[in-house]
């Protein structure tokens, strides 16, 4: 098991290949020698037991029996650690890797919110011009409505001067 280079289990350092796991006693060191060579010593209690009814080196006498079981919650022990850190290694890597993806997906939605507040503000501003426009030419066609009043007025008065009323019901142009 691959691990990075720093402290591994209780305390002791890791090497690149998984925990540098030192036996404490020459008892553990010799069962280690033994026993370590086989993946054995880290598979489950019950498989263990058979595995050492039917492949053991030798029979164990009561201090090996302990040390042995010993042996086996130390680097069980080890390897669970040492799983642990990987995992949450793992759990940290695919966390960053989820924060990069949501920075630059954050980033793009900013560049989009950006175009369209400037789409928004041209839009305003045609909006603007374009009531503007109108309100001119609405000011402009009241203006030639009242002309045209005004013109119209002009032309009944100067028609009136041409007429000759006789009293105010008979009225002739003259």
């Amino acid at each position: 098991m691959v691990t990075e280079k720093g402290r591994g289990c209780a305390g002791k350092s890791r090497t690149q290949e998984g925990p540098d796991f030192r036996p404490n006693s020459e008892l553990e060191k010799r069962l280690y020698i033994e026993y370590g060579k086989h993946p054995v010593l880290q598979l489950s209690r019950k498989a263990f037991v058979e595995w050492c009814e039917l492949h053991a080196p030798r029979v164990l006498v009561g201090d090996e029996k302990v040390a042995l079981r010993k042996l086996r919650r130390r680097l069980l022990a080890c390897k669970y650690a040492s799983n642990t850190r990987l995992k949450r290694l793992r759990d940290a890597k695919e966390k960053k890797l989820k924060i990069t993806l949501l920075n630059e997906d954050n980033a793009r939605l900013r560049r989009k919110l950006t175009e369209l507040e400037t789409t928004t503000a041209q839009l305003k501003a045609r909006l603007a011009k374009i009531r503007k426009n109108q309100a001119e030419t609405n000011k402009m066609a009241v203006t030639r409505q009242e002309t045209t009043d005004t013109i119209e007025g002009i032309e009944f008065f100067s028609r009136a001067s041409v007429m000759h009323c006789t009293n105010d019901t008979d009225c002739v142009f003259v």
